[in-house]
């Protein structure tokens, strides 16, 4: 786009955060516009203006004076003559001043580095400052293998144009760590712009930034206008990603409780949290190692998860990995709504739990080229020391019967009626009550959840699986509670 403040014209890009203006027809021909932020940046020995946020001020037909391109007496903004219009004037003003001010700050008269937005960081570019807020920042990682060994710790910083991953090894890690902190906004400069490996990057940035000895780094005490770098999937809308997508979710949390995996040597401790948000859905998320090993909190605070993997586990859930982030009680507007909005409304609020694109956790239509056998899966040890996911074919080759002979062989169990709790009731005749030891619930009579083994095959063999609630509906099309109520009409207890 061309600028002009009726006496200048000059170049200008806007920022992808604004190209809705342009889409939407507010931004037509010499239309008055107010940027509240922007910055320069030289192309090709030319100054280019970058519109960061910027309001439509009013509509116009015709075009304000009669403009000179600002390359003709050099980038300098001096105050327009007396105009003859009384409104002409009041815009050039406003202009001229909103100019001068932005570009005082930009040029570095008041101690502030000329910023380059992160959208235009490229390995041609040899002096740079980018001002950004840390998004992400990783633990400290070690490796070692043939050619060494070594460690590090990487960050996403974010502006308002876009992300980078930047990584810091070695020295560089022992010098920066702790001085880069995850939600501050800093001044960063100098340091190795290389193509980025997609493979380990998510930030969607063509390049990514090694730091090294030349890089510095200062704090930035404005961060006004600074992106918090996240959009955040509502919980409603998990059906709509496919397992294995990952997104940013933020919710409250509703209960955790933690599981020991004892069944192999090497496996990992891990802890499960029940969030919700206002969407009315709750979602399971699985932390794993040292992450669940820390998480302990007695409230219930509002979390916000970042880069989390999607599962279909019984529905859809979420499971934290390597590059995933938290942070309890974010200062962050859509926190302290949930936050607001919990408070207000959610504690007796009755959660639907998160389901699959087809409404039973599936992931949609079925990959026929990613079918295995069941000989496969058990050749290939999947699942054996860690959760795996597969795709079999199988026909329903035996299913528990509702007979005298078969009372050994259950169906269902007396599930507890509280929200977020599945644990297994047990009967005290003193009271004639059912109670649940895990939340010390009470109640007169249980809701029957599925669980029982049916035997499944193919063509190469067969196996037998335990069956859950959700599968089980699918299965008989019939709520436990209908089948445990057909046992006592035959008389079977």
């Amino acid at each position: 786009v061309m600028l002009s403040d009726g006496q200048r014209f000059t170049q200008a890009m806007l920022a992808s955060q604004n190209n809705h203006f342009a889409i939407d027809g507010y931004l037509t021909k010499n239309c008055i516009i107010k940027a509240t932020r922007f910055s320069r940046s030289k192309v090709q020995d030319k100054t280019i203006i970058i519109i960061l946020a910027m309001d439509v001020v009013k509509q116009e037909k015709e075009r304000l004076g009669m403009p000179q391109s600002i390359l003709d007496e050099g980038p300098t903004f001096a105050q327009p003559a007396t105009p003859t219009s009384t409104k002409t004037s009041t815009i050039n003003k406003i202009s001229a001043g909103a100019a001068t001010k932005s570009f005082t700050k930009a040029s570095g008269l008041k101690g502030e580095p000329t910023i380059t937005p992160i959208n235009q960081l490229s390995p041609y570019r040899n002096q740079w400052t980018v001002k950004a807020r840390i998004t992400k920042k990783s633990d400290v990682r070690k490796w070692s293998n043939e050619r060494g060994s070594g460690y590090l710790f990487n960050c996403t910083m974010t502006d308002e144009t876009g992300s980078i991953k930047a990584t810091a090894f070695m020295e560089q890690c022992d010098r920066l760590l702790k001085e880069i902190e995850e939600g501050k906004v800093y001044y960063i400069s100098k340091g190795k712009i290389l193509p980025a490996k997609k493979i380990y990057n998510t930030t969607g940035c063509d390049y990514e930034i090694t730091f090294n000895e030349s890089t510095n780094v200062e704090l930035c005490n404005d961060d006004s206008n600074m992106p918090g770098g996240f959009s955040y999937t509502v919980l409603a809308n998990l059906g709509d990603l496919s397992k294995d997508d990952t997104c940013n979710a933020i919710g409250v949390v509703r209960s955790r409780w933690r599981t020991w995996n004892n069944h192999e040597e090497n496996s990992a401790p891990h802890a499960h949290i029940i969030i919700v948000d206002h969407s009315g859905f709750s979602c399971k998320v699985t932390l794993w190692g040292k992450v669940a090993e820390d998480f302990d909190v007695k409230d219930q605070p509002v979390i916000a998860l970042r880069h989390v993997k999607v599962g279909d586990y019984h529905g859809r859930d979420l499971n934290f990995q390597g590059d995933s982030s938290m942070t309890l009680n974010p200062d962050l507007k859509e926190a302290h709504f949930l936050r607001g909005w919990y408070d207000a409304n959610g504690l007796t609020y009755k959660f639907q739990p998160c389901q699959g694109a087809s409404g039973s956790g599936e992931s949609g239509l079925v990959n026929h080229s990613q079918l295995m056998t069941l000989e496969e899966v058990k050749s290939k040890n999947i699942g054996i020391k860690t959760t795996s996911y597969f795709t079999v074919k199988l026909r329903v080759k035996a299913t528990p019967r509702i007979k005298e002979e078969n009372r050994h062989m259950p169906i269902s169990y007396p599930a507890c009626r509280s929200e977020d709790c599945v644990k297994g009731l047990s009967y005290d005749d003193s009271d004639r009550k059912w109670h649940c030891a895990k939340c010390s619930g009470c109640f007169d009579a249980p809701e029957y959840r599925y669980l029982m083994r049916i035997s499944l095959g193919d063509h190469m063999g067969s196996a037998w699986f335990n069956i859950y609630d959700n599968v089980g509906k699918l299965l008989f099309e019939k709520k436990a509670e209908v089948l445990e109520q057909m046992k006592v009409w035959l008389g079977i207890s």
